[in-house]
């Protein structure tokens, strides 16, 4: 039944995160980009960090050793995860950017391995390269707003700002987990690092120009997009997946999110009003092939063997 569970919040977690691209495209007609970012950020800090004090007022709650990585993942979630990945969203459809932003498994296998030394079967690891051959296939140009932008060999510069964030994302979790396995409250690790993230997101966002014209289109609007996403990406859906860490890999959790590109799919044709091009429906049957030789050969026996292991 924990199992199941467990499961379900998975779910649950890939959704909060694949409509977190549609609100987030939907933000940048508010806000620009590190702006916007800065202030969920500061927003969702402050509240968590206030939950930790009144939640455990004589708990201590992360070892003094560990600021450095904790101000290291502030930076990463702040411009490298969130900054490049909102950069990018702006001229790619909110599914294409999920898709290419999910190559973060692959990345997180590295990780995993060469910091927690998380180990992978080579049929797990099949599953790894068909999921990764399907990923590639949406790389294929498919929105104007992206075929006006310079490239890098095939990739677009948005594509290459969704894979960078993707690459961070992975650095991120996998730094997380360490923090935690050595005794960090998550709750408190995750609320430090976005109020430093919120910070530096904002200096950059005077280093970028984004303060020389029009700041805001609507405070009214920024404000709800602050709390909704603030709440619902920062609050909610990060602390959810930091108590994942806890019962999964970082390699199984950050992969089960090639399932989110077809949620944003959905909630971008819903909200947005985007196309589903065929390059998405042949990547989607790859990737879906992918997780299920995944999950059979690596997670499914994990499961099957902590549920005969008596009390």
């Amino acid at each position: 039944m924990g199992n199941i569970i467990s499961m379900i919040l998975i779910g649950l977690l890939y959704s909060i995160f694949a409509f977190d691209f549609v609100l987030c495209k939907l933000f940048l007609n508010y806000s620009p980009p590190f702006f916007g970012i800065g202030l969920r950020m500061l927003f969702a800090g402050i509240v968590i960090m206030l939950f930790c004090f009144f939640r455990y007022p004589a708990k201590k709650l992360f070892n003094k050793t560990t600021w450095t990585e904790i101000l290291a993942l502030g930076f990463f979630r702040a411009v490298i995860v969130n900054g490049l990945s909102i950069w990018g969203v702006q001229y790619i459809s909110a599914t294409k950017a999920c898709f290419v932003y999910n190559f973060s498994p692959f990345f997180a296998v590295f990780f995993g391995f060469l910091f927690l030394k998380e180990k992978i079967s080579p049929k797990s690891f099949l599953g790894i390269i068909v999921g990764f051959l399907g990923s590639i296939i949406i790389l294929w140009p498919d929105s104007p707003g992206e075929s006006g932008l310079a490239t890098l060999f095939f990739l677009s510069t948005a594509e290459l700002s969704q894979l960078l964030a993707g690459m961070g994302s992975a650095i991120g979790w996998t730094l997380m987990k360490k923090i935690v396995n050595r005794g960090g409250n998550f709750f408190a690790v995750n609320g430090a690092s976005f109020i430093f993230g919120g910070i530096l997101s904002l200096i950059v966002s005077v280093f970028v120009g984004e303060w020389s014209g029009v700041l805001v289109g609507s405070w009214k609007f920024v404000i709800f997009y602050v709390v909704l996403i603030g709440i619902l990406d920062n609050v909610v859906g990060y602390n959810l997946f930091s108590f994942l860490l806890k019962k999964y890999s970082s390699t199984f959790i950050v992969f089960a999110g090639l399932a989110s590109p077809f949620l944003v799919g959905f909630f971008g044709l819903i909200f947005l009003g985007e196309r589903i091009y065929s390059s998405f429906l042949i990547s989607a049957v790859f990737v879906f092939a992918g997780l299920c030789l995944f999950y059979y050969y690596e997670v499914r026996p994990k499961i099957e063997e902590s549920s005969n292991v008596g009390p």
